[in-house]
């Protein structure tokens, strides 16, 4: 029962999203909802230690995966929906949304707010669901890293759902506070650096060699949507004005430009949003790669790096996703959330890198947050389970009893023993404990069997994964 949690695939229904076209990615590989980012597609990026090109930048010394596509409006409504009911970080912008009366410009990506602070909702316009996201800054991306490290919850900004993860961020808005954030030890979901991110649009590793283009070509591009696509296309401004799609969507969907892909498999890498990475380029300013629409040719290469505010938004600038691997509460690191794991918590009470319920230190609680949302079942399908399931079947029933019985009166006994709550023990608190369970029964998964490396969320019946941390705060 092998698996990474930032590497399989669970397709479920997203009652309340965006409606955007559940449909085959247009390179054809995968059937992909772009409305939620428990579809999101990773794409492996090995080749551990390549060297850097001739500019020094593309080497990269661990494995990851990163976004097959940039992150769509209909995946960034998924998260305002979430997280921003009160919206207290900002993380709309009200340039998203095309209102004539109002706000004369067309060219943001249609997510509409309504309601008042602290029960706003979020909708995107159908025909902009699939395209990527605009008028972000650096911190919502940072954010929305957040967000997917700690398992996509529901509920106010804060440590648990967008402060913390894979950035402590704990509120910071002003330019000196998001400059000074980095990556944490334990990061999960992250911005991608500029060496990931560059690595992945322009390095071929079975030619051992960078191209100029993220289009896996040497040719500047050329900006026509052809169906179908006849290859090395993506959506920029060529000379005198002549924009790929122009008003009023601007963008494409991600992927449009289906034979134009980058060696490793991504797309629009060259044009359509220019994407955050999460280098500094100074004290004031991160690093920004890749074309965007509303740019000429001059600014599609590989050698282009362009930089600004991590407080600043655009309709040029978006963001896609890497992910660097770990199951939460995968201690051992065996690619499994299992007995073993539960053991291990319960060996280092008090060490916070043990802390997965996000409270800051490692106790019962935790125990009990690691069975219920992350253990792994023995069908290899389902996950969370109830204390007193000591064969993590599912059930908790006269099987866990007997072994309960083998085990009863003894020290130094594990959580398969039947040692419920961490003391080592099995005795009548274990029983007692087995007793409130009994004839529990695991819900069936709603995405069936995870199919691997496809994307990197695994999300289930809305119970949130939250990564462990690896450091205490001071």
């Amino acid at each position: 029962m092998k698996h990474a949690a930032i590497m399989m695939a669970v397709l479920l229904p997203c009652a309340g999203l965006a409606q955007a076209g559940t449909r085959a990615d247009l390179s054809g590989d995968v059937v992909v909802d772009f409305s939620t980012t428990a579809d999101m597609p990773l794409m492996t990026i090995g080749d551990t230690g390549n060297a850097a090109d001739g500019t020094g930048y593309g080497s990269v010394g661990y494995d990851y995966s990163i976004g097959k596509f940039e992150v769509t409006a209909g995946q960034y409504t998924e998260f305002l929906n979430a997280v921003a009911g009160a919206d207290t970080y900002e993380l709309y912008h009200l340039d998203m949304f095309y209102d004539p009366p109002l706000l004369p410009r067309a060219d943001g990506c249609q997510i509409e707010r309504t309601g008042s602070s602290g029960s706003y909702a979020y909708s995107v316009a159908a025909d902009y669901a699939d395209r990527p996201v605009n008028y972000v800054s650096w911190a919502d991306a940072a954010r929305f890293a957040n967000w997917l490290t700690n398992g996509m919850p529901t509920g106010l900004q804060g440590l648990a759902t967008t402060e913390d993860g894979s950035y402590f961020l704990n509120g910071a808005t002003s330019l000196a506070d998001l400059m000074a954030v980095t990556r944490e030890a334990d990061a999960v979901y992250v911005v991608p650096s500029e060496d990931e991110w560059y690595k992945a649009a322009y390095y071929d590793a079975g030619a051992t060699t960078y191209y100029d283009y993220a289009t896996g070509s040497d040719t500047l591009p050329s900006n026509d949507l052809i169906d179908p696509d006849p290859g090395n296309n993506a959506n920029f401004m060529d000379p005198w004005w002549d924009y790929t799609l122009g008003a009023p969507v601007w963008r494409t969907e991600v992927g449009e430009f289906e034979n134009s892909e980058s060696p490793y498999g991504t797309f629009d890498m060259t044009g359509n949003v220019s994407e955050f990475t999460d280098t500094a380029y100074d004290a004031n300013r991160r690093i920004r790669r890749g074309g965007d629409y509303y740019i000429d040719a001059s600014g599609m290469d590989s050698g282009v790096r362009r930089y600004g505010q991590p407080t600043q938004y655009s309709f040029a600038f978006g963001f896609r996703i890497v992910s660097l691997g770990g199951a939460p509460g995968d201690f051992d690191g065996d690619g499994d959330v299992d007995a073993d794991d539960i053991d291990l918590l319960c060996d280092n009470l008090g060490d916070a890198a043990y802390d997965v319920d996000g409270d800051g230190d490692a106790d019962e609680d935790d125990m009990i947050y690691l069975i219920e949302t992350l253990v792994e079942l023995t069908d290899g399908v389902r996950v969370g389970t109830k204390r007193g399931d000591f064969n993590l079947d599912g059930l908790v029933n006269g099987t866990d009893l007997a072994l309960m019985k083998v085990a009863f009166g003894q020290p130094g006994q594990d959580y398969a023993d039947g040692n419920a709550n961490c003391d080592a023990f099995v005795n009548g608190t274990d029983l007692a404990i087995l007793k409130t369970n009994f004839g529990f029964i695991a819900p069936p998964s709603p995405g069936g069997v995870p199919e691997p490396v496809t994307i990197g969320l695994l999300s289930l019946g809305g119970l949130a994964m939250l990564r462990r941390r690896r450091s205490l705060r001071n």
